[in-house]
């Protein structure tokens, strides 16, 4: 991860003020079901979908219609928490960003880790 920035915020209207002073290839979204409800998270992924989306998700919420069809919708791919706790998520989201463009920066949201490239 030598040649990425990892940022972090911890709510989708902080998300949004990064996105817009900056331009990323793939966020990391963990979503959080006492934070926002599904409906502002696909609003969000709507008015973001430029960029790439990998999402962290409880087994409980993934029960959830609304929470599936975010993933569905939005995502390019996701996990289920607690892998959040290791690196396997920002890695993923890392390697969709290679895969999906090359050059330009990278972040997320809901605690989200923010790849970059240098």
């Amino acid at each position: 991860m030598h040649d990425w920035e990892i940022r972090s915020v911890s709510n989708l209207g902080d998300a949004g003020r990064e996105l817009r002073n900056d331009r990323y290839l793939v966020g990391l979204l963990v979503h959080d079901r006492e934070q926002h409800r599904p409906a502002e998270v696909d609003t969000f992924l709507r008015r973001h979908s430029h960029m790439q989306w990998v999402g962290v998700f409880s087994p409980r919420d993934l029960e959830s219609a609304p929470c599936r069809d975010l993933v569905v919708e939005h995502l390019c791919d996701y996990h289920t928490a607690p892998s959040i706790r290791s690196a396997w998520p920002i890695h993923s989201a890392m390697r969709t960003a290679g895969r999906c463009c090359e050059g330009g920066p990278v972040p997320t949201t809901t605690r989200p880790a923010i790849p970059r490239r240098r």
